[in-house]
């Protein structure tokens, strides 16, 4: 009866189906949630059978009362407290299926003994209603609201619904004799069906190519289905091992390829450095003039790489691995961040952000450090913010104060850091900042209005930097950290995914002397801090990082890169996925268990496709780069 509901409730929220439409994706889903409940049966009955002597000791009245309501306290405050899932637990997903089940198995012998006082009542009825109206109500903010991102949540919600569930179960038929031979045959078959997946490697595989869609999906079954894998079956593990040497060398270089770039950056030794960072910026909506002209008119008059990727979906690993050129953040395996190398140089230097921003990154992000900062209101004193929030625009006036800042230090020379942290607050802004919002506009129309707000403050930073005749000697960086998924399969900011529209990011370099030109090589966040540490002390190496110097490309579009993209997803500060990107491909895996997902970026969606039964070879290489790399051994 749960598991129909929240197939029902799957069914109906879901956008996409896998290669067996939506018939095959109902047989599958009650063909797993059957396994799944004969081995849970089998649990209960054996747990019974062996806690049956002791609990009765405690009467007739106390032993489900107390015994099972125990069980469901401790499950629900797991859930709540986050404890089973990602980071070095991650294998313990493995049981949470069956452990759920056990949990509604006994919750639902609470709702048995308290029917079995109310069974004379007239209300029986409502009773039932009532019951299975709360728990399709819990699995629709489950699949509607939460889609899977917080895993605790979702984790409770299934626990309450399947109590539920069984409460309603017990109250229509316990009385009665006929569903329960019913339920003994159903029983049995459903062991047999069990025992022939568990046996049956080919019956496995069959199950698998017909729920692979399943595995990257928030919807209920989706994540049901990742969790339960390590259950009803296995996916091979590869076998790779952390690389220790190629990734703490880092990326190498030539010594042409490293004489040529310097020559290039002759015209610009001494040039002034300014990031203008957006959080939650996409890459499309970067070059939409429709949305952004200034911006997407600076892309084209600069060195743009439109195949820019970020290293994460959310800021946290994104910005570390900018800062610091490397996926495992770790500055000290080379001469430090670019902060570090900009202070060495004694380069003054200064970061304008808004006050929720900074708050919330100079407790989670040691290497974002300046020696000056200047941090604007973007919320009322009275509202407490911690990431999310913000409700008023901070743009216009931390552009303002980084060209007061630049127009005292023209003279010499600097490096200044433009954080615009509007668009993440793009759904709390107020109206009055936003402007009025047509109905029936399109959905992402808010947030393409609060991409317009960060585009009239970089068009003033520009403008800006004309009046103070810097532009012939400052750089200016344009990128993001991040993208917004915008109603993405039902998913609306950021993280948790690794989908193109979280992780693909504007990246456009103008530099004083170098002409305009779009680079066709796929550039990565993690790219950056070679590439700026370079323009600020012209003797680094690229030893030790992880990201290449994007002008080895600008001169050479032949060349290479030696290390692989890499990408990370989490939720609540646990990894979700793991993704690789190489050779025109993108490899993601579900850290909570579940079979890899090959994705074509060439492509009108890759997200919406999965080659890795049809390319195996392809998927099995990818799936050594991506365990052999520091994101996935470190865990």
């Amino acid at each position: 009866m749960a598991a129909g509901a929240i197939v029902l409730v799957d069914l109906i929220g879901r956008e996409r189906w896998g290669a067996g439409g939506p018939m095959g994706h109902i047989v599958a889903s009650a063909k797993l949630f059957v396994a799944i409940g004969a081995l849970v049966m089998g649990l209960a009955a054996a747990s019974t059978a062996l806690a049956g002597p002791s609990v009765r000791r405690w009467g007739p009245l106390r032993r489900s009362d107390w015994c099972f309501a125990a069980v469901f306290t401790v499950l629900v405050t797991a859930a709540l407290c986050k404890i089973v899932l990602g980071g070095r637990f991650a294998s313990a997903t493995a049981v949470v299926p069956v452990v759920g089940c056990i949990g509604a198995f006994a919750a639902a012998a609470i709702w048995l003994r308290i029917a079995e006082r109310v069974s004379a009542s007239r209300m029986r009825f409502l009773q039932v209603a009532g019951s299975v109206g709360a728990a399709v109500g819990l699995l629709w903010v489950d699949a509607s609201v939460l889609r899977g991102r917080h895993a605790g949540g979702h984790l409770a919600l299934e626990i309450s619904a399947f109590f539920l569930f069984g409460g309603a179960l017990a109250l229509a038929t316990m009385h009665t004799r006929a569903p329960r031979r019913a339920a003994l045959l159903v029983g049995a078959g459903a062991l047999v069906w069990s025992a022939i997946l568990l046996s049956s490697t080919e019956r496995r595989r069959e199950h698998f190519a017909a729920l692979r869609h399943l595995t990257g999906d928030p919807s209920t079954v989706g994540t049901l289905y990742a969790q339960a894998l390590p259950v009803v079956g296995s996916v091979e593990a590869p076998v790779a091992r952390l690389d220790v040497e190629r990734w703490r060398r880092g990326e190498h270089e030539t010594s042409e390829q490293s004489e040529s770039v310097a020559r290039l950056r002759e015209s610009c030794q001494e040039c002034n450095i300014v990031v203008y960072f957006v959080d939650t910026l996409r890459a499309d909506t970067a070059a939409d003039p429709t949305a952004m002209p200034a911006a997407s008119e600076f892309m084209k008059a600069s060195i743009r790489f439109p195949e820019a990727y970020s290293t994460a979906s959310d800021t946290l690993r994104a910005l570390t691995s900018l800062l610091v050129g490397r996926y495992d953040g770790q500055a000290d395996a080379h001469e430090g961040s670019v902060l570090q190398r900009v202070r060495t140089r004694g380069m003054d230097n200064a970061l304008f952000i808004s006050t929720s921003a900074h708050d919330y990154l100079s407790a989670q992000v040691p290497e974002f450090r300046f020696d000056e900062v200047v941090a604007l209101p973007d919320h009322s004193p009275e509202v407490e913010v911690w990431g999310y929030g913000a409700d008023t625009p901070t743009g216009d006036a931390v552009t303002r104060a980084a060209l007061s800042w630049m127009r005292a230090r023209r003279e010499g020379r600097f490096f200044t850091w433009i954080y615009n942290f509007d668009l993440h607050g793009w759904r709390q802004m107020k109206d009055e900042h936003v402007g009025q919002i047509d109905e029936n506009a399109r959905p992402d129309a808010r947030y393409r209005a609060v991409a317009g707000l960060v585009d009239r403050s970089f068009q003033a930073l520009l403008a800006g930097l004309d009046e103070l005749k810097l532009t012939d000697r400052t750089m200016v960086l344009l990128v993001s950290d991040h993208g917004e998924a915008l109603g993405y399969r039902g998913f609306w900011t950021h993280s948790t995914f690794l989908w193109q529209s979280l992780i693909r990011v504007p990246l456009a370099l103008r530099v004083p002397g170098l002409e305009p030109r779009e680079v066709a090589h796929r550039a990565s966040l993690v790219d950056v801090a070679p590439t700026i540490s370079r323009f600020v002390d012209p003797t680094t190496t690229v030893s030790g990082y992880h990201g290449v110097d994007l002008m080895r490309f600008y001169v050479d579009p032949d060349a290479q890169r030696g290390l692989p993209l890499l990408l990370h997803a989490s939720s609540e500060g646990k990894p979700t996925m793991y993704g690789v990107v190489a050779g025109g491909r993108k490899l993601i895996l579900p850290s909570a268990g579940g079979p890899p997902l090959l994705h074509d970026l060439d492509g009108d969606d890759p997200d919406d496709t999965d080659l890795a039964m049809a390319e195996p070879h392809d998927t099995a290489n990818l799936l050594d780069l991506l365990v052999a790399s520091p994101i996935v051994a470190s865990q």
